[in-house]
């Protein structure tokens, strides 16, 4: 992952919702003991077509993850083992990114009932507006606002 890129996850919202007595999306990643794979969960092929319109599919460095975007931009990757998706990890290049992109990605979560997990472990719902925040939290955002001031903030 570059610095420049807010990675994160896309989950089954069952993985989360179907825990006995859950109904709370705002978890952290670390209330989960469980797999969070999207193994026996269904990924909607329209959703990756018209993924493919915008990010076309390029080869990945393993036969097991089908790509779509650069790897050092804004990529998708879902991870397959023996055919079965395990994960879907996005990297979106903040240096670079559109509305237009943003929008394509919570379309692709909503339409196949997922959430965004982050890497610092916060589940966020399909909507662009707790995206958007969650994304200007991160260190991609400040490196990507300011790179000498993110570079110099590491010293401290």
């Amino acid at each position: 992952m570059a610095t420049w890129q807010f990675t994160f996850s896309v989950i089954p919202e069952k993985v989360v919702l179907g825990r006995e007595g859950n109904t709370q999306y705002n978890t952290k990643l670390s209330d989960f003991d469980d797999s969070l794979s999207w193994d026996g969960y269904y990924l909607s092929e329209s959703s990756i077509e018209k993924i493919s319109e915008t990010l076309k599919q390029t080869k990945s460095w393993s036969d097991s993850i089908r790509q779509f975007g650069c790897i050092d931009e804004t990529c998708i990757e879902l991870f397959y083992e023996k055919n079965t998706l395990l994960d879907i990890s996005i990297r979106l290049d903040l240096r670079s990114l559109t509305s237009d992109i943003l929008k394509m990605i919570i379309d692709f979560v909503k339409e196949n009932k997922a959430l965004i997990l982050t890497t610092k472990g916060v589940l966020i719902k399909p909507v662009l507006e707790d995206f958007v925040t969650e994304i200007r939290k991160s260190d991609a955002h400040s490196f990507a606002k300011n790179p000498q001031e993110f570079l110099t903030s590491l010293n401290k």
